[in-house]
């Protein structure tokens, strides 16, 4: 979630610096992340690729700068996006993870309506749900509105969903996240880094 809400839950990028943090700490041999920044429109999409090597994760993470917030908050779109970008390939286990900090909030002027975004959730949670994709909600800084949309996608899709008040707190979510999926080793960051 990119929307204009995380200047204020975010004002300093700490949670994006975790999110970074994390991709430069997480080793796993073929392991492939990627990302969908939303707000009212989709802002950036960059589907999975391997962190196997630094050039990749650097790559990763200078797109992750160059996103910005702003704008209203659509999470089917987000969501629909993000799956479209999370490619089916033999023998891979796929889970979305999304942090959002705040439910569907379209005042008008994009196109869509609440309903369309959340008939586009709630197809994504059937697809999920049949392709055995966790979803895991992560209700960041001080959410704004119903987190029912948050626990209802990660419930019905064998994920997990909780709150984060504090974007330093983000890694240690990212890491539970996959220390349940996956077999991964925590590579130690230069002292410093991320202060």
């Amino acid at each position: 979630d990119c929307s204009g809400s995380m200047v204020s839950n975010d004002p300093g990028r700490i949670g994006m610096s975790m999110v970074k943090a994390f991709i430069d700490t997480v080793h796993i041999e073929n392991i492939r992340i990627g990302f969908t920044a939303y707000s009212d429109r989709v802002a950036s999409v960059c589907g999975p690729v391997s962190i196997e090597d630094a050039g990749s994760r650097e790559e990763l993470k200078n797109h992750l700068d160059q996103v910005r917030y702003s704008g209203d908050t659509d999470m089917g779109l987000g969501v629909k996006t993000a799956l479209e970008a999370l490619p089916e390939t033999e023998g891979r286990e796929r889970i979305l993870v999304v942090i959002s900090d705040g439910e569907t909030d379209l005042p008008g002027g994009t196109g869509r309506t609440e309903d369309q975004s959340r008939e586009d959730l709630m197809q994504c949670v059937e697809t999920c749900s049949r392709e055995q994709i966790p979803v895991y909600g992560i209700a960041f800084g001080q959410y704004e509105g119903d987190q029912d949309s948050l626990w209802e996608i990660a419930s019905r899709t064998g994920g997990e969903a909780c709150q984060v008040t504090k974007p330093e707190d983000l890694i240690e979510i990212l890491d539970g996240i996959f220390d349940d999926n996956f077999s991964y080793k925590i590579q130690q960051l230069s002292a410093g880094t991320y202060g």
